[in-house]
């Protein structure tokens, strides 16, 4: 979508600029609470088959397929210059990668507690 611009009578002279000049920075959201242990919500799975099979196809199945057989997983971080969350699970040499519309759509996040993992023994006798 280009061309110009009329605002107050007067015509615009910036186009509209494609990509990144020199010293741009692209920036990419990333919600640091999504990192964590997740559990496939079951009784959705058909649904999430449905939704990963028409937007990626066989390698999404694939990637789905590693999660349902894990049971939980983990997101242990965001994938460069992508929407897509890395897990601890892998397709051959590859990472299984997770949006943050699946996570919030068809996964439960499992609270981890963590007053038992400071290394203190209670009620030690």
């Amino acid at each position: 979508m280009g061309g110009k611009v009329t605002v107050n009578g007067e015509q615009s002279k910036s186009r509209r600029k494609i990509g990144y000049g020199k010293g741009e920075i692209m920036i990419i959201s990333f919600n640091s609470a999504l990192l964590g242990t997740y559990k496939v919500k079951t009784e959705l799975l058909d649904e999430w088959k449905k939704y990963t099979n028409s937007l990626f196809g066989n390698v999404g199945m694939e990637a789905l397929a590693e999660i349902e057989k894990a049971g939980t997983f983990e997101v242990v971080g965001k994938g460069h210059y992508t929407m897509f969350y890395r897990t601890n699970l892998n397709v051959g040499d590859s990472v299984v990668g997770v949006t943050e519309e699946e996570l919030k759509a068809f996964c439960e996040k499992i609270e981890r507690d963590t007053k038992w993992e400071s290394g203190t023994v209670l009620n030690q006798k």
